[in-house]
Formats: structure tokens, C-alpha cells, sequence
């Protein structure tokens, strides 16, 4: 409990006595005094009196002014002695306050056991830093508070090793119910592979619906990846029919294509695979250095391979595959068969379309050159990724100063490589898409 304050008017009181026993003592001290004066003044003249009264006045003045300071010094120590009761109060105040506070946790608002471990430690340092004497009233209620958050904690951690223990369960049962929906898969996959066919189920089956539609996905997925293997394989073939050296692969193909590759010279030099002879060309050249396959004959194709075509597939500028590929004839062998086969997409775009356009020595990898009046110069660079920055730096300021608009293609992995140096005013940095779609607008609008 707080100690009782001092009342002030006890304070005044003592002050009061205190002040006239001074003046009481004062004026024992100078009664005789004053009545030896008081005769010897009866002998005097008036100018004697007078002078002998001032004297008294001021020995009076002189014990009053010793009083006040006495009473002022007085005061003082009153009032220190107030405000340190006053600071002890207000410290122990503060000390109640925090108990008071600290005993109103509700542990059962938290919702895991360390959240009510960290706030009990932090309660327990609080409540250590209590002095004894304060805590002894609230005893009883600080007991039944720690006692009641141990109970919280110790429930809390039951709670929490149950939930546990569930959902080690449960995701042991998960795993489970995994493995065996895995295994259904894998057995309506196999059944699908051996009939070679999608569609293919058990007439009498206990699949589930997800089990059956998973099965579905994959082997509509293996189906196409061999179709993919089996095209690729076709182009491996036609590639070792017409070179000398069969232990080399083309370059610029990926790792999947790569090993398809391999596969065939392995198959080659076992004798699966045996090799033609090479087709003799005896006829006219073909006029032109790119056909799609599905718009030449199979003649057509075979004079295409004897003349130093190759067959590939691609994807036309919408970003779809084209059925049947291409027959392409590179003139550089670095350079890729995607950017070679664009260039051409690209140039039926419109009949003034030029591939590899020269000017000054330097030449764009398409151009639309439109003269007289209306006067039009669009450049097309196809680009996938492989400049350097002063390659690219060197090719936009050429760009810029012989064209009235240029684009950048690119897939659309590389638009934010090749977007920072556009305008999008007579620049741009579009896919095989769009830029087909902004092509078409500026030839038709200026």
C-alpha cells in the first residue's frame, strides 16, 4: 500500500506556531533591554527619544528579517520534503498500474504456445521488478494469474501436439491415397500404351473419373512427343542422306533434338537405318530458296533434298505450327533456321518486300521500299537474342538514319531486352504477331 501524505494544514499550522515562539524568544531577549531604555529615554529630551526609538526599530527590523529567512528556509524544506512524498507516490503508483495491468492478461486470446511463453516471460520480468512490499497485498491474485497461464500454456501445447499428430496422420493417408491414385494411372496408362490409343479403358473398370482423365493427359502427351521424335528422326534421316560425314550433328539444334540425332547415326552404323542413295538432280534449279512442304509434290521434295535442302519444321508468324514444315536452302550456314525461315514469312507480307535489303554496304534482314509521292521505307529486323550492345547500338542508329519506321521481331521472351530502345512511335519492338499486324497498318495508312 501507498504511504499516507502529510496534511497541509498541519504543515501551515506548525509554520504559524513555529513563527510567533521566534517572536516570543525575540522579545524576551530584548525586554530588558527595552525597559533600561524605556527609563533612561524618561531622562532625556525629546531628540534622545526619537533617536533612541529608531534604534529599536531597526534592532526589531533586524530580528524580523532573521525570522523571515529562518520561516523561508523552513518553507523550503517543506517543500522538498512534499515533493519527494509526492515523486514515492507517483513512483508506487506506477508500480500498482503496471500490476494491476499486467494481472489482466487473457492468455486464452493467443493462439500458439510460444505467443503465451514470450508474453509470461515478459509478465515474470515485469512483475520481478516490483518491490516485495507492493506484491504482498496482490499475492494471492498473482499466484492465481501465473498458476492460470501455466494451466493455459500446458493445455495450449496438448492442443498443439494433438493437432500434430492429425496432421501427421493425415498427410501420411494423403500420401497414400496419392501413391495408390499414381499407381491406377500408371496401370490404365500402360493399358492405353499397349493399344496405342487414348481413348482405350477396360470395359469392366472401377477408374476413377480423375484417374481416367489423368491417364488421358498422358498419354495424349506421349503420343504427340513421339509424333515430335518421329518427325525429327525423318529430318535426321534426310540430313545423313546427302553429307560424307555422318558422325557430326548440325549445329544451332537443342539438346532433345541433339540426342534424336545421335540416336539415328547409332541406328545408321547398326544397319536399322540404311541410307539411300543419293538422289541425282538432272533437272532445272529450283527457283527459289524456301518452299512449305505442303504446297510442293513429293517430286518437288526429292529434288529439293538433292540440291541441298533441308526439311524443318516451324511455326507461321500467328505463333501456330505449320503442318508440314518448310524446304529451306540457307546460303549461311550460322545462321538459324528460325531466322532464316522468318525473313521469308515476313516478305509475303506485301509484293515490295525486300529480304536482306542492302544500303550503304549494310544490309536489313527485310525492308518495304515504296517510292514517289508517298514515299516509304520500313525496316524488319528478325532478332533472337544474340547481340551484343555495340552490335545493337551500331544497327539502331543505322535503322534510324535510313528508315522512316523499323521494327524489331522477337519472340516474346526477349520484348523486354529489345523494348528499351524503341520509341513505339517509328520504332518498335513487336512479336512475329503483332508486328505482321503493325506492318500491315502503316503500308496501309501513309
Amino acid at each position: 500500500m501507498a504511504p499516507k501524505s502529510s496534511n497541509s494544514t498541519d504543515d501551515v499550522t506548525a509554520l504559524i506556531v513555529c513563527f510567533f515562539a521566534i517572536m516570543f524568544v525575540i522579545y524576551k531577549k530584548l525586554e530588558p533591554t527595552i525597559n533600561k531604555y524605556t527609563i533612561f529615554f524618561q531622562n532625556l529630551d525629546w531628540i534622545m527619544i526619537q533617536a533612541n526609538f529608531l534604534f529599536v526599530l531597526l534592532s526589531l527590523f533586524g530580528y524580523g528579517l532573521v525570522t523571515f529567512s529562518s520561516i523561508k528556509y523552513f518553507q523550503k524544506i517543506m517543500s522538498e520534503k512534499r515533493e519527494k512524498q509526492i515523486a514515492e507516490e507517483e513512483r508506487i503508483n506506477g508500480f500498482i498500474e503496471t500490476l494491476k495491468n499486467t494481472l489482466k492478461l487473457d492468455f486464452n486470446e493467443f493462439q500458439y504456445s510460444y505467443e503465451i511463453e514470450e508474453t509470461l516471460e515478459k509478465a515474470n520480468e515485469k512483475l520481478n521488478k516490483i518491490p516485495a512490499t507492493i506484491k504482498e497485498e496482490f499475492n494471492s491474485k498473482i499466484v492465481e494469474f501465473l498458476s492460470s497461464a501455466k494451466q493455459i500454456l500446458s493445455n495450449k501445447k496438448n492442443q498443439e501436439r494433438e493437432l500434430s499428430l492429425e496432421n501427421k496422420k493425415k498427410e501420411e493417408l494423403d500420401k497414400k491415397e496419392k501413391e495408390e491414385f499414381e499407381k491406377q494411372v500408371d496401370k490404365l496408362f500402360e493399358y492405353k500404351n499397349k493399344l496405342n490409343s487414348k481413348e482405350a479403358i477396360p470395359i469392366n473398370h472401377n477408374y476413377s473419373d480423375q484417374v481416367i482423365s489423368e491417364a488421358e493427359d498422358r498419354m495424349r502427351f506421349f503420343l504427340d512427343k513421339e509424333k515430335v521424335i518421329k518427325s525429327i528422326r525423318e529430318e535426321a534421316i534426310e540430313y545423313y542422306k546427302k553429307i560424307k560425314d555422318i558422325n557430326s550433328v548440325p549445329g544451332g539444334i537443342g539438346n532433345f533434338q541433339e540426342e534424336i540425332y545421335l540416336g539415328v547415326i547409332e541406328d545408321i552404323k547398326s544397319g536399322k537405318i540404311k541410307l539411300k542413295p543419293k538422289i541425282e538432280y538432272t533437272g532445272k534449279l529450283l527457283e527459289k530458296n524456301f518452299y512449305y512442304a505442303k504446297k510442293i509434290d513429293e517430286n518437288t521434295k526429292k529434288k529439293a533434298i538433292a540440291q541441298g535442302f533441308r526439311h524443318v519444321r516451324g511455326v507461321d508468324l500467328n505463333g501456330k505450327l505449320v503442318g508440314g514444315g518448310f524446304y529451306i536452302k540457307k546460303e549461311a550456314n550460322s545462321e538459324g533456321d528460325y531466322h532464316f525461315y522468318m525473313k521469308h514469312l515476313f516478305s509475303e507480307i506485301n509484293s515490295r518486300m525486300k529480304i536482306e535489303h542492302s544500303i550503304n554496304g549494310k544490309r536489313v534482314d527485310i525492308a518495304y521500299v515504296r517510292g514517289g509521292k508517298n514515299t516509304l521505307k520500313i525496316g524488319i529486323e528478325i532478332e533472337t537474342g544474340k547481340n551484343k550492345l555495340d552490335q545493337l547500338a551500331r544497327k539502331i542508329q543505322w535503322l534510324n538514319k535510313n528508315f522512316n519506321y523499323w521494327v524489331f521481331v522477337c519472340p516474346r521472351k526477349f520484348l523486354p531486352k529489345y523494348s528499351r530502345y524503341v520509341d513505339h512511335q517509328k520504332s518498335f519492338c513487336l512479336t512475329p504477331k503483332k508486328a505482321k499486324e503493325k506492318l500491315r497498318e502503316l503500308i496501309a495508312t501513309i
